[in-house]
């Protein structure tokens, strides 16, 4: 409770200084205004975002549901595929795969280069029966609105940042024409040359 009196102390001696003009009050309450307009747009923007993040991961990952894994055939060589690479160690090479209802189907699936003609690799397939990603989980809906909610509090903390340096520049300018017009008032008087 001793520090926070003595700080409220240094405070309310710092308005009375007969130093500070009235652009170093600007600025302080300016840059009071900006701190706390950027915590509450944090706050709010951020449970907004992550809320709506939340939704539609939770939208999505209740669609992906009816998504299954199948072991799909490969019917040539990874090396011997025409396809573009996938990522640096993935191609797409064709392949057979079976549905649950006992039917067959064929198309692109991605494998490794070193991948043989009739090796098996496990594919994810949707309720039509094409291959695809693997569904949405709630650890990835959690990660998702991790992600956007961070991404929320700095955009803002990027913005509140340049404001804060516009303010800045903006009260520094003034404050040196302030300095310049109190020297040409003083500074003759101190010089030789008149």
């Amino acid at each position: 409770m001793n520090r926070w009196w003595q700080f409220a102390r240094r405070r309310s001696r710092r308005r009375g200084n007969p130093l500070w003009r009235r652009v170093d009050r600007i600025e302080t309450r300016a840059m009071t205004g900006l701190l706390a307009a950027a915590i509450l747009a944090s706050v709010v923007l951020g449970v907004l975002a992550g809320n709506r993040a939340d939704s539609q991961g939770l939208r999505q990952e209740r669609s992906e549901r009816g998504w299954r894994p199948a072991i799909a055939t490969l019917e040539q060589n990874a090396a011997q595929s025409t396809a573009d690479t996938v990522g640096s160690d993935v191609t797409w090479v064709p392949a057979r795969w079976q549905l649950p209802d006992g039917q067959h189907r064929s198309g692109q699936v991605a494998a490794e280069l070193d991948a043989r003609a009739g090796q098996k690799v496990m594919i994810w397939i949707n309720s039509t029966g094409m291959p695809t990603t693997p569904p949405l989980t709630s650890a990835g809906v959690r990660g998702q609105v991790v992600s956007i909610v961070a991404s929320v509090v700095i955009a803002i903390t990027i913005v509140a940042g340049i404001a804060a340096c516009g303010i800045r520049l903006f009260c520094n300018r003034r404050r040196m024409a302030g300095w310049q017009r109190d020297w040409d008032a003083v500074g003759p008087t101190w010089s030789r040359y008149r």
